[in-house]
């Protein structure tokens, strides 16, 4: 059987960065044409395109009329609408023949079969034709949209007069003003294209929907409305929103981003939606603050930087991990009085090497180190899960003060705050705290291989000026 386009090894460039696009891309089927035609609108864009899969493919967006090329569109039906693995050849090809189109289709249906049965239909207690709504599976996805419904904040709402399955609220909004437009006059349920319910009542479940959003933007000015993340599938974003730098159309939420998500292009981030877009650093895993390291190349080295210069000579990181933000909020934390010792001259926080102010929050870790509440836990949620003074791994300190025996309560109080014991000294000398835990090897700076070389090399020099 012959084709119109030789077959493709290896997929092109520009066809697997559309690839990532239309995974992460918020796009709805309002209208399906047989088994290979479809008419897709996508979000917050009122023009709608046509496509067919076939021998070739088509559709009728500017990019593929000007570049004959894969676009989102005719991805997105192969990838979303019949849930082919990005990985399969046949998602790169220009066309498929009669026996492909077959497998892609039947296929799919042959999978759907598989499904666990669902419960009948049962009526209203009340008398009238509504049904109950059916439990949601692993399985079910909005037919609209083709997200996963349990994987989704989204709000959703269910066929009353037919089937009983769920779907996106907002997604049958979308699907009902299509049918509107086209001079239905039943709102058809996307599945079983039985009456899905008055129309009136789902226009008033998706006012009650917004309605709840705007008034949690209200409440809060961190929320990004009408963004979801593109690995944990969370809408709205509360808090950093990061976009991709090159996609343009993938976000992630704070805690995506941290875990090291999509590490292949740049990021920029915003806290409020109002604010301008600034460049993202991911964390290169440093072992040390960047203030600390900074203050090492700044000032004349001492002896007593001998050991934190030391643990530069290996350029191999030890893979500690970021910890989840519920693990860091376990932590205790205190606030600074009046005579305190972290209030002494020369005492300050290990992290921003910032001194410690009167009414501050500090964090206590599992190893006695205080340090500023903000301070640690971004250290510990975006950089590194080890303590900055010791090196020690938080999780391991953790694990060990479990297998320790049963303590009375005076035992188990925090031992008095000492400047030689518990904290950094002043910034004319940095002091690595020794523990029973031994030392852990840090990693290379996070400014580059230059930077580590050059601290190595006035530690050399520091080293044979020192006297034997």
């Amino acid at each position: 059987m012959s084709r119109r386009y030789p077959w493709r090894r290896l997929s092109p460039d520009v066809v697997a960065d559309r690839i990532e696009q239309a995974l992460s891309k918020r796009i709805y089927l309002v209208h399906q044409k047989g088994p290979t035609g479809f008419i897709l609108k996508e979000e917050q864009c009122e023009r709608k395109h046509k496509v067919y899969l076939g021998d070739p493919h088509s559709c009728t967006c500017s990019t593929f009329i000007q570049e004959r090329e894969l676009c989102i569109h005719i991805l997105w039906v192969i990838l979303k609408k019949f849930r082919m693995p990005k990985e399969n050849p046949l998602v790169y090809q220009r066309c498929m023949v009669e026996r492909e189109i077959n497998e892609l289709v039947y296929g799919r249906n042959l999978r759907m079969a598989k499904r666990p049965a669902v419960e009948e239909r049962v009526q209203d207690d009340a008398g009238g034709d509504e049904v109950k709504q059916k439990e949601l599976t692993g399985n079910d996805v909005c037919p609209i949209c083709q997200d996963e419904l349990l994987e989704s904040s989204e709000p959703i709402t269910y066929c009353k007069r037919g089937c009983g399955k769920s779907v996106h609220i907002k997604c049958m909004k979308v699907w009902a003003d299509h049918q509107k437009s086209t001079g239905e006059l039943i709102i058809r349920c996307p599945l079983c294209r039985e009456d899905f319910g008055p129309l009136e009542i789902l226009r008033n479940e998706f006012h009650r929907s917004t309605t709840s959003r705007k008034s949690l933007a209200t409440e809060r000015n961190d929320v990004h409305l009408h963004i979801s993340c593109h690995s944990c599938h969370v809408s709205p974003i509360i808090g950093k929103c990061y976009r991709c730098s090159v996609c343009r159309t993938l976000y992630l939420c704070h805690a995506c981003f941290a875990r090291r998500i999509h590490e292949e292009h740049s990021f920029e981030y915003k806290t409020k939606p109002l604010h301008r877009w600034r460049p993202a650093l991911r964390s290169s895993g440093q072992a040390l603050p960047a203030a600390v390291l900074t203050d090492l190349q700044t000032r004349e080295l001492t002896t007593e930087d001998y050991d934190v210069l030391l643990q530069l000579d290996d350029s191999l990181s030890d893979g500690t991990g970021c910890l989840p933000p519920h693990v860091v909020k376990s932590f205790p934390v205190e606030r600074i009085k009046r005579g305190s010792a972290l209030l002494s001259p020369g005492v300050h926080c290990s992290v921003c090497l910032q001194s410690f102010n009167l009414l501050q929050y500090v964090r206590i870790l599992p190893c006695r180190h205080r340090f500023h509440q903000r301070c640690i836990d971004r250290w510990l949620t975006q950089d590194r899960g080890t303590c900055p003074v010791d090196g020690q791994a938080v999780p391991a300190v953790i694990y060990a003060r479990k297998l320790k025996p049963k303590q009375t309560r005076k035992d188990t109080a925090l031992p008095p705050l000492t400047n030689s014991k518990h904290l950094v000294g002043s910034s004319a000398g940095l002091q690595l705290v020794g523990n029973s835990f031994g030392r852990t090897t840090l990693s290379s700076s996070p400014f580059g291989q230059d930077v580590r070389r050059d601290v190595v090399m006035r530690r050399n020099d520091h080293r044979k000026r020192a006297p034997v």
